[in-house]
């Protein structure tokens, strides 16, 4: 990946100034005004790819929960032949046209802010006059922030910390990743959400961050908190949210004994009250808690003419969910039709050699599971519903850049999610696309 690339990931989620470990960012940004120490820049980027995707039906003598589709999700596809899809629609990344304002310095102080909008090629299926909310604009970034000696203070909404750089660090940020069994919907594609990591959310909060300290920072910050969702379909939500959610973040950055070293730990608590109505278990009462910590570490080495990168990252935690946390409208939620927290846990393993001239290869394996409750247990013996187990994708991908704009992306993956009463579900991506950059 070029530093030109490592700058953009950056402007769309400041976290991502560390995606490659020790590269020198470049200036990806295009300067429209600067006048008296005012700035005023842009950048942004447009990806597609065509995706093929072959996914085997599961055995039809069973009860199952949703498996998550896009972004969207859905029911299983209990036909008795293998499904084919072909599609051309955006990667994991969205199309992106972020907006940048930088004052001047007043009394040691420097003040920026930054509005992002997200929008994608993808549409289910749909013509553009019979578009659906997946294409329509997504402003996942509105924020300004303030540094001084003393560090920095972010107020607004963008990247959350805890598992944010577990998504930043995997190398299907650049491409595809997973689609989702069985149908391919819209929105972006999942990448590893659901199978290596829960998707971070862009979140509202007011944040601080460390100075760097030879390479370590510490960021805290109170979050606006979310509904905690879960039962059989999404069905029961702990929505009394009377104290903040809580994420932190300590990282560093930096060369050992010649070897470029990324490392992170980050973590997340909130608590939410059931209220009436809160679903359709008469057991429903009381409040839950959802809470997780994540980590990892990326470290790069020069082999031959390029750059070895080795990078594993992993997470625990309960009330999570398996997909996109907390208050996902899919299944395989965090929380049982009870009320009580699943336990949710997860890890991804990568390789990537970096040629020198443009070309990266590397694979990965990832999987994200999700224990029973007692009363899930007793829903499946009884069957009445049985929820998924396990997630996983294994990932080979090749991409070139051209240039600094024009970035090429080839990839193959294989997707499985498995249920706990062992049966199981598969199926295999190819796709090819293309980035462009400024």
């Amino acid at each position: 990946m070029t530093n030109r690339f490592v700058k953009f990931a950056a402007a769309v989620a400041p976290a991502a100034l560390l995606l490659a470990v020790g590269a020198t960012p470049a200036n990806a940004k295009v300067l429209l005004m600067g006048d008296g120490g005012w700035e005023v820049s842009f950048d942004g980027s447009v990806n597609g790819f065509a995706v093929w995707s072959n996914d085997e039906p599961p055995v039809t003598n069973t009860v199952v929960s949703g498996v998550s589709e896009g972004h969207s999700g859905g029911i299983i596809d209990t036909g008795v032949d293998t499904r084919h899809s072909f599609r051309v629609r955006t990667g994991l990344l969205p199309a992106v046209w972020g907006m940048n304002v930088k004052a001047p310095t007043t009394g040691g102080l420097d003040m920026a802010a930054r509005i992002g909008i997200y929008p994608n090629i993808s549409d289910n299926n749909k013509n553009s006059f019979g578009s659906t909310v997946n294409s329509q604009l997504d402003l996942r970034e509105i924020f300004f922030t303030v540094d001084g000696s003393w560090g920095q203070a972010l107020v607004g909404k963008t990247l959350s910390q805890f598992l944010g750089k577990n998504i930043l660090t995997d190398m299907t940020l650049f491409g595809v990743g997973g689609v989702g069994l069985v149908k391919q919907a819209g929105g972006t594609t999942l990448g590893r959400i659901g199978t290596g990591y829960v998707y971070p959310q862009f979140n509202a909060r007011l944040q601080y961050t460390t100075p760097d300290m030879s390479g370590f920072k510490v960021s805290v910050g109170a979050y606006d908190p979310s509904d905690i969702k879960g039962g059989s379909s999404g069905n029961i939500v702990a929505k009394e949210t009377s104290t903040p959610k809580f994420e932190g973040e300590a990282s560093y950055a930096g060369s050992i004994a010649g070897a470029n070293v990324l490392g992170w730990i980050s973590g997340m608590d909130q608590n939410a009250n059931f209220v009436t109505g809160c679903g359709l278990a008469a057991g429903c009462t009381g409040d839950v808690t959802s809470w997780g910590f994540a980590g990892g570490v990326q470290v790069g080495v020069p082999v031959g003419p390029g750059t070895l990168t080795l990078m594993g990252s992993g997470y625990t935690g309960e009330g999570l969910g398996l997909d996109f946390q907390q208050d996902a409208l899919l299944e395989a939620g965090g929380i049982d039709n009870l009320g009580n927290a699943r336990r949710d846990d997860g890890f991804i393993g990568q390789i990537q050699y970096g040629f020198g001239q443009g070309t990266t290869i590397g694979g990965s394996y990832g999987e994200s599971s999700q224990d029973e409750t007692s009363n899930d247990t007793t829903r499946r013996l009884a069957h009445t519903n049985v929820e998924i187990e396990r997630q996983s994708l294994w990932d080979a991908m090749v991409s070139h850049d051209i240039n600094p704009n024009l970035k090429l992306v080839a990839e193959y993956g294989r997707e499985n999610v498995r249920w706990h009463d062992g049966q199981d579900v598969g199926g295999d991506i190819y796709s090819v696309g293309a980035f462009f950059f400024w």
